[in-house]
Order: C-alpha cells, then sequence, then structure tokens
C-alpha cells in the first residue's frame, strides 16, 4: 500500500499540494488527471521519495517513506519519469540492468536470475533486438520503452508513471496502458499514472484522482469524475460526456468553435 496522508509540498515558499491525502491499492490503475502545473508530477516525487513534503506524510506499507532506506524503497516502489539525461554511455541492456541495482549484492554483480529478469522486461516492452543500441540513439518511443523496461526489472509491488505516453506514436501508446493495466490486474500490482488525455484515463484507469487548486477535488470511477461540470470547473472549457461505443467508458468531446468559412 502507498498512502499520501494531509500531504503540503512546495517549492520554495509557495505550495503546489495543500494538505491532499490519496491511497493507492493493489490490483489497481488510479490515473491522475488535471490542468498543466496542478501538481500531478509533485505529487509523483513526493510518493516516491525523491521530494521531501513540508508537511504530512507518505506512508510505504505502514512506514513513512522517509524513515526507510533508500535501497528498500527501490526494492518496492519503481519511478519511470518523463524527462530523463540522454547522454549516458549505455546500451540498452546496461540502462535496463539498471532495474537490479537494488538486489545487487557486495560485488555489485548480477546473476542468473537478474540477466533473466532484464531479458523478461526487454521483451514485455518489445526492445530485445535494441539491446546492443547506445541509448543516445534510441528514438522518443524507444527511449520511453526502454525507461518501462527499467522499471519492470525492479520487479516493484508498486510502479509510478509520470507521463508514460508522451511522445508515443498511437500503437504504442495503447500498448503501454494496456500492459500496464494488465500487470496491474494480474500481477496485483498497485500503479499510478499521470495522462493528459481524458479519453485515455476514462478507458485504462480503475479510478481516477483530478488535481485542481493543489488539492484533489474529485476521485472515483471514471464515469464519477468525467462529467461535464467536473470537467468544466476544472479545465475551464465545455464538454459533451457520451458513451464508448465499445468499452461505454466516458468520451470525452470537447465543445470548440469553429472558425467561420465564409
Amino acid at each position: 500500500m502507498l498512502k499520501a496522508d494531509q500531504l503540503t509540498c512546495a517549492y520554495g515558499e509557495d505550495p503546489i499540494l495543500d494538505r491532499l491525502s490519496v491511497q493507492l491499492n493493489p490490483g489497481e490503475v488510479l490515473v491522475l488527471i488535471g490542468p498543466n502545473g496542478a501538481g500531478k508530477t509533485t505529487l509523483m516525487r513526493a510518493l516516491s521519495r525523491l521530494l521531501k513534503p513540508t508537511s504530512g506524510k507518505v506512508l510505504l506499507g505502514e512506514e513513512d517513506i522517509w524513515k526507510q532506506k533508500p535501497r528498500e524503497v527501490a526494492q518496492q516502489l519503481a519511478l519511470a519519469v518523463q524527462q530523463e539525461h540522454r547522454d549516458w554511455a549505455l546500451t540498452v541492456e546496461e540502462a535496463v540492468s539498471l532495474g537490479r541495482s537494488p538486489y545487487k549484492g557486495w560485488t555489485g554483480r548480477m546473476v542468473t536470475d537478474d540477466h533473466d529478469i532484464v531479458e523478461s522486461s526487454m521483451q514485455q516492452m518489445g526492445i530485445s533486438l535494441l539491446r546492443d543500441r547506445e541509448i543516445t540513439s534510441l528514438s522518443g518511443g524507444e527511449w520511453r520503452r526502454m525507461i518501462l523496461a527499467r522499471a519492470l526489472a525492479q520487479q516493484p509491488e508498486i510502479l509510478l508513471l509520470d507521463e508514460p505516453t508522451s511522445g508515443l506514436d498511437l500503437k504504442y501508446q495503447f500498448e503501454i496502458l494496456t500492459l500496464v493495466r494488465d500487470l496491474a490486474h494480474t500481477q496485483q500490482l498497485t500503479v499510478a499514472l499521470t495522462l493528459h488525455d481524458l479519453n485515455q484515463a476514462a478507458l485504462y484507469g480503475d479510478r481516477i484522482a483530478l488535481i485542481s487548486h493543489r488539492e484533489i477535488v474529485a476521485i472515483g470511477k471514471p464515469e464519477e469524475v468525467l462529467t461535464p461540470e467536473i470537467i468544466g470547473e476544472a479545465y475551464e472549457v465545455e464538454v459533451h460526456v457520451l458513451r464508448h461505443p465499445e468499452f461505454q467508458t466516458p468520451l470525452i468531446v470537447p465543445i470548440g468553435k469553429r472558425a467561420s468559412t465564409s
């Protein structure tokens, strides 16, 4: 279990999140949505022990995450972020192997099981054939899949993904979201991810949390959160909410204004 309890986070004196509480559950995909600057990435950084809150706490299991050793946290939780340094002199396989770092002994060497886990992670993300490529040569989509493979190689109980579909073609967006949802449901993985696409959030989220004005203003099943009123208040836009023709999830259609053709 991962839980934020009355979490306040700030950069400098201005709070980004104010007394925010949320619990992540095993076997569930929680999608964080909200306008740009609402605090989605800040929450991810706090949940993963990268940003210490000014007040409140993050509980990993039953203990404050900041009272646990980084190695212990890394054996339970993996974070895949949108932006990382791309100038490392590593091959794809070497980069994915970094996911095994929390489990290495004093020699720092990988054993057979580690190699098998790295291989499985690359296969899951469809990058096995790229194993010998320098990561500096990867396209945006290939880079994203490599980062996710590294996170899977950690074999975490909790997987946090900050904008996992950013920069990907539609095919890989849906492949990754389907994979993540399957992992949550079949392996009882706890998953939280941030998305900008509300329709993808509706399709792949078991629950959705909408962050706005420093707090979670709505949380629940997609049909409970993605209403015209809630979306309009948070995003300052009018929308129609229809139903997906196959899955019956909310389908968001903005009410835009078309330029005159005359």
